[in-house]
């Protein structure tokens, strides 16, 4: 688990993204994602659920601001690329300014280091 989510939060953070908590106190088996500016909640989460992936809406005072996404139980390498694939894709959609790729780049640094 502790790959997939260092290789989430690699590619998240390299586009944009912020990772809560800090690092050395995530959890291995979902990250909490604030969206950079720009991006409308609702909308962005809707258009990864048309893409097949599935992520969770923050609560509270933190509701429209983040999402979560799990990394644990039975997932590869693979899913992880395209996850982050569909990431950037809905990203492009909101024409958000960022390097195509690199946050896939980023991911599989992590998931393919020798």
């Amino acid at each position: 688990h502790r790959r997939f989510a260092l290789a989430f939060q690699s590619g998240l953070e390299k586009i944009g993204f912020k990772i809560l908590p800090p690092k050395g106190i995530r959890a291995n088996t979902v990250s909490t994602v604030l969206y950079p500016s720009g991006i409308e909640d609702l909308t962005f989460r809707e258009k990864l659920y048309e893409n097949g992936i599935l992520v969770s809406a923050g609560k509270g005072v933190l509701a429209g601001k983040l999402f979560r996404i799990g990394h644990m139980g039975n997932i590869t390498e693979n899913e992880v690329v395209a996850t982050m694939s569909i990431i950037e894709k809905t990203l492009s959609e909101f024409n958000y300014d960022f390097e195509l790729g690199s946050g896939i780049g980023a991911a599989e640094k992590v998931l393919f280091a020798k």
